[in-house]
């Protein structure tokens, strides 16, 4: 919570500073949350690379791109072979401009897909492959209609309890995942 309250604060300044040719990062209220829920909850101290992850002087936290032009949201992560270990947080959802989510080659994460990544709209590549998620892929995956590409190939992914629809749509956009056992 004091984490929290502490980036709302240096947001809240942030905002009322002029801007140099170097623009430092700046998230809203909700990717704050979630980008702290991603690093609390996947141990990010334990990253092999978290460069910048909560410097707010910085111009870029690694594995995070910001819409040119600068800060106009969170637009792509990419934490591949990173060491992640834990869960994706349902908060994930508040990154509403992500374009991509590549956490691929994690094998420590775990748990399952969060239903609310259905929320991330405009999301157009999906990367969750080669972790330890388990559990059926949510239905909501259906509402990300701009996805091009991507994988969820788990062994622990449960494709023969995934609905029939969600097979379809995944297959409909390229997203390769296991078969069913």
């Amino acid at each position: 919570m004091k984490r929290y309250l502490f980036l709302l604060v240096v947001l809240f300044f942030s905002w009322g500073c002029k801007k140099s040719s170097t623009v430092p990062v700046s998230f809203s209220p909700q990717e704050i949350t979630a980008l702290t829920d991603l690093y609390d909850s996947t141990n990010g101290a334990q990253w092999i690379n978290n460069t910048n992850w909560f410097n707010y002087s910085a111009t870029y936290w690694k594995g995070v791109e910001i819409a040119v032009p600068a800060n106009k949201g969170v637009v792509g992560i990419t934490l591949d072979t990173n060491n992640l270990a834990g869960v994706i947080p349902s908060s994930i959802s508040g990154l509403s401009n992500l374009k991509y989510l590549i956490l691929s080659n994690n094998n420590n994460i775990i748990g399952s897909i969060p239903s609310s990544i259905g929320s991330l709209t405009n999301l157009q590549t999906l990367y969750l492959n080669n972790t330890s998620l388990s559990g059926v892929i949510p239905d909501a995956i259906m509402n990300l209609v701009n996805l091009t590409g991507g994988s969820l190939s788990n062994k622990n992914l449960d494709t023969l309890n995934s609905s029939a629809a969600v097979k379809a749509f995944l297959k409909s956009k390229g997203i390769s995942y296991n078969p069913p056992k």
